[in-house]
């Protein structure tokens, strides 16, 4: 008998086409990618069919696209989380009690804000890891759920103080005001929309809170850079392999680094290092995957992943 080698097969190889009797070879004889500043423009586009397909645009203006005659969406998880992040450096205390953090977190509805600014086209953020990840764990990913009475009880509870025309924070008599900064209406209509509703929602439970909306360059450096913020609403890309080492290691919270809440937390550090070791491969061996098991407003206050979502028509 003689032995017949087997053939090395690369896995990334497009396989022979077979032509179909009725489609000659190729079917696509070319693919032009058109881009844009404006949405608006690709949206003109697609309608007036110059484009077969039309991605990156804001949420309310995809889904009612998609629901034009003739056109479909297409979903597909996304690694975009938008969230509030708390101004955490070592000389602002306001925020630094968790009790703070999480009655901030209970104060907004975000299933609200997900159905009004992003209908139907981004979850629920529970986590900073989106549950499409391999690196999710559903064990120390911790629903807070929506509830008023209990974030004004948490916000007692962490040493603020109810006055007639709002809360002071611990150690001060006079009511604090949160400068909720964000991108502007023009940069991201969806991110100023979220940053108003959480606006709103603080104030119903009697905090004093001032929106301001600024393009993203000067939001950067004039703002989230040097700490000139109680509260941001950025959105973070954590990527396909999600690390949150570059958004929460004291050693990020340098100029330039990812770190913008500037929290400075060793035993939090030690969990992040520990879980940079591991790889998606410990998804199989039985290993809780998720980055470190800190609480969920430790990130800053989540409020949805977003979908990648694109429309496209038949033709």
């Amino acid at each position: 008998m003689t032995a017949t080698a087997t053939p090395e097969i690369d896995s990334l190889a497009s396989p022979s086409p077979v032509p179909t009797p009725s489609h000659p070879l190729p079917y696509l004889p070319r693919i032009q990618f058109t881009f844009s500043l404006d949405p608006q423009d690709l949206v003109d586009q697609y309608r007036a069919g110059e484009l077969d397909a039309v991605s990156g645009l804001p949420p309310a203006m995809a889904a009612t696209l998609g629901s034009s005659a003739g056109s479909r969406l297409i979903r597909y998880p996304g690694s975009t989380l938008s969230a509030v992040v708390l101004n955490l450096r070592p000389q602002r205390t306001e925020f630094r009690d968790p009790r703070t953090r999480r009655a901030l977190l209970e104060a907004i509805d975000r299933d609200r804000i997900v159905a009004d600014e992003y209908p139907g086209l981004a979850a629920r953020a529970d986590a900073p890891i989106p549950p499409t990840s391999w690196a999710f764990d559903p064990t120390v990913s911790v629903e807070v759920p929506f509830d008023r009475a209990k974030a004004t009880k948490d916000l007692a509870a962490a040493g603020w103080k109810r006055l007639s025309d709002g809360w002071a924070a611990p150690g001060s008599k006079t009511a604090a005001t949160i400068q909720l900064v964000a991108p502007d209406q023009e940069s991201s209509p969806t991110a100023w929309a979220i940053a108003n509703a959480v606006g709103d929602a603080w104030r119903a439970i009697g905090l004093r809170v001032d929106v301001t909306g600024l393009p993203p360059t000067q939001l950067v450096s004039e703002r989230l850079e040097p700490g000139d913020f109680d509260a941001a609403l950025i959105d973070l890309n954590l990527g396909l392999d999600p690390d949150l080492y570059p958004i929460l290691a004291s050693s990020q919270t340098l100029k330039g680094r990812s770190n913008v809440s500037g929290l400075q937390d060793p035993t939090l550090d030690a969990k992040l290092e520990a879980d940079a070791a591991r790889t998606s491969d410990d998804e199989s061996s039985g290993h809780p995957v998720i980055g470190p098991t800190a609480p969920p407003e430790a990130a800053g206050l989540s409020a949805a992943h977003g979908l990648n979502v694109t429309a496209r028509s038949p033709s």
